[in-house]
């Protein structure tokens, strides 16, 4: 019996590996080098390319592994789940709605409970917008394009959900890091909450979309946007530590009431759509482990 390649025997391994080990050397590098007011460059090194270096790691690491491992044949059935748009307008609806009703009940919740008034500043719709362009894309065709059809091959579409989750959120964490380094110690329990926390949650909320739209990436990358945009939207301008604490606190407690509900509902019951996300890019999960 032919042995297989080392990344296709472990290929979810050499994932999260490569990638969370290229953010955590990152993050390092930029706390120690680019200074807190982000300036226009570093040298010579333009600060979007490094911000691009980073963002883009996660769907970057997933092309070039599907590449190894599967080939054209992999990449082409990469790929084919971003044209998928003929899906239930309801999910659809609902990838777009959750960010947004889960960002606006915490963003002012926190008001009602001592935290800044809430102020809509259309200003940052503008920024959270553009972010969201590039962040979907450049992170979904890792998490929901390569790491979700293998974990699901294993597990169920809740410890799928889990699993994802807990990695994005882990990557995330040092990207917060960078972010909220100005609140000294804190910005551990900060990047945690707005990192492993959160992004979990939203990971679990997201896989029940993603199981009734047959894994359309192009849902997901939409899902991803309005998480993006309504973070920036929605956020606390001149956020002290108090105020970025008890943000933090109040929208991990939204979302995972969200949660709850969604399996209290059986939301992880019935997942229809899991054979077809299997069968459908069986070539690229069918070398997969973990």
């Amino acid at each position: 019996m032919e042995k297989k390649p080392f990344f296709a025997r472990h290929s979810l391994t050499a994932y999260f590996t490569i990638t969370i080990g290229w953010i955590s050397v990152y993050t390092l590098l930029a706390y120690r080098f680019i200074p807190p007011d982000m300036p226009d460059g570093l040298g010579s090194v333009p600060i979007w390319l490094m911000i691009l270096i980073a963002i883009g790691m996660p769907s970057v690491v997933a092309i070039l592994l599907t590449a190894l491992i599967n080939g054209r044949s992999g990449l082409k059935a990469l790929f084919s789940h971003l044209g998928q748009w003929r899906e239930p307008p309801v999910m659809i609806a609902a990838a777009v709605l959750i960010p947004l009703v889960v960002y606006a009940v915490a963003y002012f919740l926190q008001g009602v409970l001592g935290g800044p008034a809430p102020v809509i500043r259309l200003s940052m719709l503008a920024a959270g917008f553009g972010s969201g362009l590039f962040s979907g894309p450049f992170e979904e065709f890792g998490w929901r394009g390569f790491v979700m059809p293998r974990l699901l091959k294993h597990y169920s579409p809740l410890k799928a959900a889990l699993l994802t989750g807990i990695g994005w959120g882990v990557w995330h964490f040092f990207l917060n890091y960078i972010g909220m380094r100005q609140y000294g110690y804190w910005m551990y329990l900060t990047s945690f909450l707005a990192g492993p926390v959160l992004l979990t949650g939203f990971s679990m909320l997201m896989t029940w979309v993603y199981t009734r739209v047959h894994g359309s990436l192009l849902v997901m990358v939409l899902f991803h946007f309005g998480i993006t945009t309504c973070a920036l939207f929605f956020s606390i301008p001149a956020a002290t530590l108090v105020d970025t604490l008890r943000y933090n606190l109040v929208i991990c407690a939204v979302i995972w009431i969200a949660v709850a509900l969604v399996v209290a509902l059986g939301g992880f019951k019935t997942e229809p759509s899991v054979p077809s996300i299997r069968s459908s890019i069986g070539v690229s999960v069918t070398n997969a482990n973990q």
